[in-house]
C-alpha cells in the first residue's frame, strides 16, 4: 500500500466529491444520485490496487468531472483569495527581503486557509495568523542543501499549487531571478479545486518575471499521463524543481520516473499520511530535498 494512503483518504475523498456536487445547479434529486455515484466510484478505487497514488487521484478527478463537467466553480473563491493574499503583500515583503525568508514566507502562504478564511476571516485575522505562521520553524529544513544546488543551476522550474498563496509565490520567485538565468513557472492547464490555472498565474503578473508555462493537466498534482509532452521534458531537463505544496509533494513518484536532478518541497503537511511519510508532526512545515 502506498504510503499516502490511508482511511483518512475515504473521508477526504468523501467530502470532496459532496463539495463539487453541492457547487451544481443539479437538483437535489440529482445531486443524491451524484453524490452515491461518486461514493461508489471511491469505494472501487480503495477496493482495488492501492500502491499507485497519483493513478488513484486522477481516476477520482476523471470521476468527478464526468459529473460536475468543466465550469469552473471555484473562480470566486480564488478570486478573493487572491485579492486577500495582496492585501497581506506589504508585510509579507518585509519578511521576504532574503532567499530565506522568501522561502518561509511562501510555505507560510501554504499554511493559510484563504478556502475558507475569504468569507469568515477579516484581514486584521489574517494578518495575526501570518505573523504566528512566519515564527515558525521548518520541521524539515533543507536551506543549505538547496543553496549549493541553486548556485550550479541556469534553469528552475517552479510548480504552483494554490490561489492566494500563490501570491506570496510570486515574492519568492522574483527573488530567485537574482540565482538563475531562466524561471520557468507552471500551473495547472484547466480549473481543478482553487489551484491556479495557467491564465490566473498570467493575471497575478507571473508573466513578468518568468517564463508561465501548463502542466497539460487538470489534475491538482502532477500525474504524467495527464501532463503535456512539453512540460515533462521541462520537468526532465530543468537544473533544479520546487514542487509548492502538498499536492505537488504527493506526485514525487511520477517526479522520479523522469527526473534524478536536485528536487525540493515546500509545504506544510496537512494530512496524516503525508506528515507520517516526512517524519513529522500534523501541519509542520517542510522544506525538502527530495532528489
Amino acid at each position: 500500500m502506498h504510503v499516502f494512503i490511508s482511511t483518512v483518504c475515504l473521508q477526504c475523498l468523501g467530502k470532496l466529491a459532496y463539495y463539487f456536487v453541492s457547487k451544481t445547479s443539479l437538483s437535489e434529486e440529482e445531486k443524491i444520485r451524484a453524490v452515491a455515484w461518486l461514493f461508489r466510484k471511491i469505494a472501487e478505487l480503495f477496493e482495488g490496487d492501492l500502491s499507485d497514488y497519483m493513478k488513484m487521484c486522477a481516476s477520482f478527478y476523471s470521476a468527478v468531472f464526468e459529473v460536475v463537467g468543466e465550469e469552473d466553480f471555484f473562480a470566486e473563491e480564488k478570486k478573493l483569495s487572491n485579492e486577500l493574499a495582496l492585501k497581506l503583500t506589504k508585510i509579507a515583503e518585509d519578511y521576504a527581503k532574503s532567499l530565506r525568508g522568501s522561502i518561509k514566507v511562501s510555505a507560510v502562504g501554504n499554511a493559510l486557509d484563504f478556502g475558507t478564511g475569504v468569507y469568515e476571516c477579516s484581514i486584521e485575522d489574517f494578518k495575526k495568523r501570518f505573523l504566528e505562521l512566519i515564527e515558525e520553524d521548518f520541521a524539515v529544513d533543507d536551506y543549505d542543501k538547496f543553496l549549493e544546488d541553486l548556485k550550479k543551476s541556469k534553469t528552475i522550474l517552479y510548480v504552483l499549487d494554490n490561489a492566494g498563496e500563490a501570491v506570496f509565490d510570486l515574492l519568492l520567485v522574483k527573488r530567485l531571478k537574482d540565482f538563475a538565468e531562466k524561471i520557468v513557472v507552471a500551473a495547472r492547464d484547466k480549473p481543478v479545486q482553487n489551484d491556479v490555472t495557467y491564465e490566473e498565474a498570467l493575471e497575478l503578473g507571473f508573466g513578468d518575471v518568468a517564463e508561465v508555462v501548463s502542466t497539460g493537466s487538470r489534475i491538482p498534482g502532477l500525474y504524467l499521463k495527464t501532463c503535456s509532452r512539453d512540460f515533462i521534458e521541462l520537468l526532465e531537463d530543468a537544473d533544479l524543481v520546487i514542487l509548492k505544496g502538498q499536492g505537488n509533494y504527493q506526485s514525487i513518484d511520477e517526479v522520479k520516473r523522469v527526473r534524478s536532478k536536485p528536487t525540493y518541497a515546500i509545504l506544510r503537511a496537512k494530512c496524516p499520511p503525508v506528515a507520517r511519510a516526512l517524519g513529522v508532526r500534523l501541519n509542520s512545515f517542510i522544506f525538502k530535498k527530495l532528489l
